[in-house]
């Protein structure tokens, strides 16, 4: 985000986009929650809503205090800071005009992540996608399937719709997500990488099945 709201050339190149591209959505990272807004702000009239990342557990967003680990530029601990990120998130939904949506991972314990996601919908996060997996570590991030039925507490705890991210490879997991989880939708990244077409493809199935 800091780069987006500093430099107009970046601005220009990253946020290109058609009418036939709607509904889009903005995603953005970082630590500061003015700057945070700025760009969301900036962003505005071109998309529906602005997503904030809170669950990138790369080794990018380790050094640069963002996503899973987002917390004050400083602090001597690798743990998210939760009063922090609700400040930021409460700070940026507060000041837009447009629904903020949030991407997270699960906290270590499932009452965790439940109480961590009510608070985000309190500070007004108006959709949370959920990845079922853990953080881990900045150099180990990925161990096994997804915890969807973690995913299915989340959905059943919260008012706002609930995204499933994780254990999506083709059409037929995104129905089996679905159905799995009952959440409001399902998001995809190397499932949609791998196969543009995927939510398509799973709606024919769907109808298929019917």
């Amino acid at each position: 985000s800091d780069r987006f709201v500093a430099d107009a050339d970046y601005r220009a190149a990253e946020l290109q986009t058609l009418a036939a591209d709607a509904p889009l959505v903005a995603h953005f990272c970082g630590n500061d929650a003015e700057t945070l807004l700025s760009a969301a702000r900036l962003a505005e009239p071109h998309c529906v809503a602005v997503d904030l990342n809170l669950g990138c557990p790369q080794r990018a967003a380790h050094s640069g205090h963002f996503g899973s680990y987002t917390r004050r530029p400083g602090a001597p601990s690798d743990a998210m800071d939760l009063p922090f990120v609700l400040s930021i998130v409460s700070t940026v939904a507060r000041g837009l005009r447009l629904p903020l949506f949030c991407k997270i991972r699960l906290q270590d314990e499932l009452d965790d992540t439940l109480a961590f996601c009510r608070q985000l919908e309190a500070a007004g996060c108006a959709l949370l996608a959920v990845h079922g997996r853990y953080r881990g570590s900045p150099t180990h991030k990925r161990e096994g399937a997804a915890h969807l039925d973690q995913v299915a507490a989340v959905k059943r705890a919260l008012g706002i719709p609930v995204l499933s991210n994780g254990n999506v490879r083709n059409a037929a997991d995104v129905l089996a997500a679905l159905e799995e989880t009952g959440a409001d939708g399902v998001m995809s990244a190397e499932g949609a990488l791998d196969d543009p077409a995927i939510f398509g493809r799973a709606v024919a199935l769907a109808r298929e099945r019917r």
